[in-house]
């Protein structure tokens, strides 16, 4: 294991002296005051990957290094996993050849960025939700009031994500859209606040 030097003070006014101690990953995240990316990105480049081994072994899928071996092509290629810090490698086997490739982010790397990930996915949700709300709200109708021959009562309204809402008398769909009929300027405007809000939804800001 990688040793690192350090201070021990006994007081404020007190000479120092120097120790040798390993220091161990939560250290080194204290000490960082950047992002947890940043943190996890030094514990994997101060990981020495002394001890690995192989969770994955498959046919052979072409070079894994810049500096290729081509005695080791044809064989297999195996994904090695470093059992400190869990970053991984492939390496390409053929005997007693073998060419390996570098090691990648460790374990605790690819679950911050993972989180990096489905935050930012979470972010631009909300703001295309946020956009397609809007939308909506721009350019729905005022609710409107149908009275059927017979009687019944609809009041059409539109909802948050632009779809048409009835209320009133006990109806079918089919009597929704008799109603919507002979009102074809909030139909228009109905349908057009519908697809501004798949528009947002999807992202498609043409």
């Amino acid at each position: 294991m990688t040793q690192y030097t350090y201070t021990v003070f006994d007081g404020p006014t007190s000479s120092a002296s120097s120790k040798t101690t390993p220091k161990i990953g939560s250290q080194v995240l204290a000490e960082n005051r950047g992002s947890e990316a940043e943190g996890v990105r030094r514990l994997t480049d101060m990981c020495s990957h002394d001890r690995s081994c192989i969770i994955d072994t498959r046919c052979f899928v072409g070079p894994v290094s810049d500096e290729e071996n081509p005695a080791a092509h044809g064989g297999i290629t195996e994904t090695d996993e470093c059992v400190i810090c869990g970053a991984r490698r492939a390496a390409n086997v053929n005997g007693r050849h073998v060419e390996l490739g570098p090691w990648g982010p460790s374990r605790a790397q690819r679950e911050a960025e993972e989180r990096s990930r489905r935050e930012a996915e979470e972010r631009a949700r909300r703001a295309r939700l946020e956009r397609a709300l809007r939308a909506v709200a721009e350019l729905a109708p005022e609710p409107v009031t149908v009275r059927s021959r017979d009687g019944r009562v609809l009041r059409l309204e539109l909802e948050a994500d632009g779809r048409v809402r009835a209320t009133g008398s006990p109806h079918r769909e089919v009597d929704v859209r008799a109603a919507l009929r002979v009102v074809p300027e909030f139909l228009s405007a109905a349908r057009a606040a519908r697809a501004a809000y798949r528009a947002a939804i999807q992202g498609d800001t043409k």
